[in-house]
């Protein structure tokens, strides 16, 4: 889900000692884009949060157990436990092969993780054997990434022309 200007806490959640502690993170959910186009103007979900620790549980093999959903004031957030298991790989330098491939595995283990739902092999029989979708996305993607690089050129010429305030990281 798209989170960019929305809501996001971190709630540290202490036990009967300083040792026993949880980390929650609770980030803000709304309508999702797609729903107009698929449900119309009806509200498919009462609860946005609820929509996306349900579709999460349905498509990830594994939840988090501490998923839920809650609303504070007029907001609507779903809650998972907040844990950085994020490993990194360097990416300066690699060759394009090297990254072609980390690209692949990265594709690979995303489609992996969302594949558990069970409509995955009726999806691959409406999509049938030909590349339709495979340019498809590809078209998307090279779309996309057009438009990140010319969001980020907009970027850079603000910061240019004083428009926006930028200061160097550390």
């Amino acid at each position: 889900m798209g989170s960019v200007g929305l809501r996001a806490y971190i709630a540290l959640c202490q036990g009967s000692s300083p040792d026993d502690v949880v980390f929650l993170q609770l980030k803000q959910a709304r309508r999702s884009v797609v729903a107009r186009f698929v449900h119309g103007d009806s509200a498919w979900h009462a609860h946005q949060g609820q929509r996306v620790v349900e579709y999460q549980q349905a498509l990830q093999t594994v939840s988090d157990p501490l998923l839920g959903w809650t609303t504070v004031g007029d907001h609507q957030y779903y809650v998972r436990q907040f844990r950085d298991m994020k490993g990194a790989v360097t990416v300066d330098g690699i060759d394009a092969c090297a990254l072609a491939n980390y690209a692949g595995i990265c594709g690979l283990l995303l489609a992996k993780g969302h594949a558990r739902t069970s409509g995955a092999s009726m999806i691959a029989g409406y999509l049938g054997s030909s590349d339709h979708i495979d340019r498809a996305m590809c078209r998307f993607a090279r779309r996309y990434a057009e438009q990140t690089e010319r969001d980020y050129q907009a970027l850079l010429a603000a910061v240019a022309q004083g428009v926006l305030h930028a200061e160097a990281g550390p």
